[in-house]
């Protein structure tokens, strides 16, 4: 008798693993200055927004806080820079460095989805003495949807940078003193703004930092000229 031995040979099928983080990234608010280093006694501004929010927004309550020895809050600069989302309150300057806004949408037809810039708010640096840093900090920040429901955003920060400018004021052509020359150069860029392509080369010549050269500019000059 012949014996035939069958082996079997058990082979095991391992599933794929996948890995996947299944976590969403958490809705955030979010800080944008229009400038990072600043002179003392200049106007910034600051842009708020909100990054990675899964539901519509109708409704926000946003709470800054700042050191007001290092900076200010420009009163009625505030603005909305979304179509149908309206700043409910202005922000009361009545706690030095700290701001609260409420805003809200204006219908079903104008919620805030996905990344979005809300409102800008214009500050002003502190006139300092020697360089210093400020934080403006956004400390809590309350969203709605239409049904109600609210969460919290991830908090935000921005750090400003204030710099002494040791140079002459007025010397605009760098030679040591304050002269026509100087005076040349600023009356070649009269009515220029913070809004023009060179601006960040001839923003010294903006003499009172109110974020234009004008006549007030030139007065200024002239003074220091025949001073």
């Amino acid at each position: 008798m012949t014996i035939i031995a069958v082996v079997l040979s058990c082979v095991s099928f391992t599933n794929p693993v996948v890995n996947a983080d299944a976590s969403d990234p958490m809705p955030s608010a979010t800080l944008v200055g229009s400038k990072k280093v600043v002179a003392p006694g200049e106007s910034f501004t600051v842009k708020y927004g909100i990054t990675s929010v899964s539901s519509d927004v109708y409704a926000q309550d946003i709470t800054f806080e700042f050191d007001p020895g290092v900076m200010e809050y420009l009163p009625g600069s505030i603005r909305s820079l979304q179509e149908g989302v309206i700043i409910i309150n202005e922000p009361s300057t009545s706690t030095p460095g700290k701001l609260r806004v409420l805003l809200a949408s204006l219908g079903s037809q104008y919620p805030i989805t996905n990344d979005a810039e809300i409102v800008e708010l214009g500050f002003k640096a502190a006139d300092v003495t020697q360089d210093t840093e400020g934080v403006i900090r956004l400390t809590q920040a309350i969203i709605s949807d239409s049904q109600g429901e609210e969460s919290m955003l991830q908090p935000a920060s921005l750090t400003i940078q204030i710099t002494v400018n040791t140079e002459l004021p007025g010397d605009l052509n760098g030679d040591g003193k304050v002269s026509i020359g100087d005076l040349g150069i600023m009356a070649a860029h009269y009515g220029k703004d913070s809004s023009s392509p060179d601006w960040s080369k001839i923003n010294h010549a903006d003499l009172n930092k109110d974020g234009k050269i004008d006549i007030a500019d030139l007065a200024a000059l002239a003074k220091k000229i025949v001073e």
